[in-house]
């Protein structure tokens, strides 16, 4: 993924069309876009792109339907937490 469309990707996430009620809702809940974004960001993690000085990312709250969404990037499940490690 290019950085334009990774820029697109993400502003999905961030601004979603809020012109009717469903849209008011993040659409990271969404299956595929929440899947996307988090390949997406592994990916960039394990680049060094992003949080470069960092060697792993624990996510200590999640909600239920992000799980598979985590699994499918690379994040581990440890204990009660999903932790994503660098290459």
């Amino acid at each position: 993924m290019e950085e334009r469309e990774l820029a697109e990707v993400i502003s999905k996430v961030l601004y979603p069309n809020d012109n009717h009620e469903q849209g008011k809702l993040l659409r990271l809940f969404e299956p595929d876009t929440a899947k996307a974004c988090m390949k997406a960001f592994a990916r960039e993690y394990d680049r060094g792109k992003i949080f470069a000085g960092i060697k792993r990312i624990v996510l200590k709250e999640y909600p239920d339907e992000a799980r598979e969404a985590l699994e499918e990037a690379g994040f581990r499940k440890e204990m009660q937490d999903y932790v994503l490690y660098r290459s």
